[in-house]
C-alpha cells in the first residue's frame, strides 16, 4: 500500500489567535511555526503549526464566516487517540472555554472504548477517544494526546468518493452502513497504518475558504515513505489524478527534491501526499 495512513490536517478558523490558544489549552499543543506574518510569506495567507501528539496540525484563516451553527457532531471530523486521563484532561479544559461536548460515550466506533466529542470555535469537529487493541496508537511520550486517529469526511457522492480512496490511495473497504446520530448512509475504510477513514453521505459544507488542490490552505496529509514516493507519483499520472505542488514556489522548494504533492478529492476535500524533509 502506497500510502501509510492519516499524518496530520489543516483546518480553517476565524480567528488565528483564538485558534492557538485553543489548541495550546485543550489538544496540549505546542507552536512550532507561524507563516504568512511578513511581506515575504503574506501570500501563503496567515496559519500557524502546532505540534500536537507528535505531528504538526494547522490553522488556517479563513476569508469568510462560515455562517453554520456550531455543533458537538458533524462531518469532517478530525480526531486523535489518547487515555483515560486524557479524555479527563481534556473535558476539563473544554469546561474552561465554556465548550460543549458529547460523552465520553462508550463504543461508539468499533475501534473506540470510549469517545468525546465537541467543536473548536470555529466549529471544526473534533473526537477524542481511547481506542480498542483493534484501534491502538502508538503513544507519544509526555502529550496529552497519543496519536493522529480516524478521519471521517463528506461524501456528496458516496460511491464516487468510495472509488476514490480505494483505486488512489488504497484504503480498504469494511463495509457500509448509517451513521448512528443522522442515520445517512456510510462506509468504513482502513488505511495501510490501521487507521480508519469514514464516509459519510452529506453534502460538502462551506469551509470559510477556498478549496482547491492549487490554492494553499485547509488540507489533509497522507504520509508516503520516501522509497515509494516515486511510484506513488506514477500511480496518480497513471489513474489520471491532476496533482502538483502548490507550495514549491511560495515555501521555495525545488523541483527534483523532496516535497508534496496536492489532489481534490470527488467531494472538495484538498489531499495531500507528504513524505520525509517536508515542512
Amino acid at each position: 500500500m502506497l500510502v501509510q495512513g492519516f499524518d496530520h490536517f489543516v483546518v480553517p478558523v476565524n480567528d488565528i489567535v483564538v485558534a492557538e490558544d485553543f489548541y495550546v489549552d485543550v489538544f496540549g499543543g505546542k507552536i512550532v511555526k507561524r507563516n504568512g506574518l511578513n511581506v515575504k510569506s503574506q501570500s501563503l495567507g496567515p496559519h500557524t503549526f502546532m505540534d500536537i501528539a507528535g505531528k504538526r496540525i494547522g490553522v488556517y484563516l479563513q476569508k469568510t464566516e462560515r455562517g453554520q451553527a456550531i455543533a458537538t457532531r458533524g462531518a469532517p471530523t478530525y480526531s486523535f487517540t489518547t487515555t483515560k486521563h486524557g479524555i479527563e484532561e481534556v473535558i476539563d479544559a473544554l469546561a474552561r472555554w465554556k465548550i460543549t461536548f458529547e460523552g465520553p460515550q462508550k463504543n461508539s466506533h468499533p475501534f473506540a472504548v470510549t469517545t468525546l466529542f465537541f467543536a473548536d470555535p470555529a466549529g471544526n469537529n473534533f473526537a477524542i477517544y481511547v481506542p480498542s487493541v483493534d484501534g491502538q496508537s502508538t503513544p507519544v511520550t509526555g502529550q496529552r494526546l497519543t496519536g493522529v486517529g480516524y478521519l471521517e469526511l463528506e461524501a456528496p457522492k458516496l460511491d464516487e468518493s468510495i472509488k476514490f480512496y480505494q483505486a488512489v490511495l488504497g484504503f480498504e473497504l469494511l463495509g457500509r452502513g448509517e451513521e448512528p446520530k443522522s442515520h445517512r448512509s456510510q462506509a468504513s475504510m482502513r488505511m495501510g497504518s490501521g487507521q480508519y477513514l469514514l464516509l459519510t453521505e452529506t453534502a460538502f459544507g462551506p469551509k470559510g475558504y477556498p478549496m482547491s488542490r492549487k490554492i494553499p490552505g485547509p488540507h489533509l496529509g497522507f504520509y508516503v515513505a520516501p522509497q515509494q514516493w516515486r511510484d506513488a507519483l506514477a500511480q496518480l499520472d497513471t489513474l489520471g489524478i491532476p496533482n502538483g505542488d502548490r507550495g514549491e514556489e511560495a515555501k521555495g522548494r525545488h523541483a527534483g527534491g523532496t516535497a508534496g504533492t496536492y489532489m481534490d478529492d470527488p467531494a472538495g476535500n484538498v489531499i495531500q501526499y507528504i513524505t520525509e524533509g517536508m515542512s
